[in-house]
């Protein structure tokens, strides 16, 4: 991130002359000064890689289970017979509530964002209870 660099006061005027057009050149000593990396930001960087890859795997978990749900509930097409047939696309949708609260829990997702997650679920489940004719909508 932060590399050691040379800065030349000398090239630094000669540049600046010429951008402005002036014509008078005085005399300055050749100086330089060296910044050197700072050993937090390449620390920094490579924490923020391993969380990089971490947080990706926690995303890729909690994208698989939700497309699970979404197969099972699809693999129905409508046609549910009870809701005893119900119950593995049930664990399925627990699992993929446990994954959420743990990438929430862990900030690897907003808040907000894991409970628009979590609520589609529901919404596809309570659509195929409905097109199957096994949800009252009483309240």
């Amino acid at each position: 991130m932060y590399q050691s660099c040379v800065i030349n006061f000398y090239v630094l005027k000669d540049l600046f002359l010429e951008y402005t057009g002036a014509t008078h050149r005085s005399t300055i000593s050749r100086s330089s000064f060296v910044v050197e990396a700072k050993q937090n930001a390449k620390q920094r960087e490579r924490l923020s890689e391993t969380h990089r890859v971490y947080n990706k795997a926690r995303k890729s978990a909690v994208a698989t289970r939700i497309k699970k749900v979404f197969k099972a509930i699809s693999d129905f097409n409508g046609k549910l017979e009870s809701e005893e047939a119900l119950k593995p696309v049930e664990k399925l949708i627990s699992e993929a509530y446990q994954e959420i609260d743990k990438a929430v829990q862990r900030g690897v997702l907003h808040i907000n964002t894991g409970a628009r997650r979590k609520s589609r679920l529901a919404v596809a489940k309570k659509k195929l209870l409905i097109t199957s004719g096994l949800y009252s909508g009483s309240a």
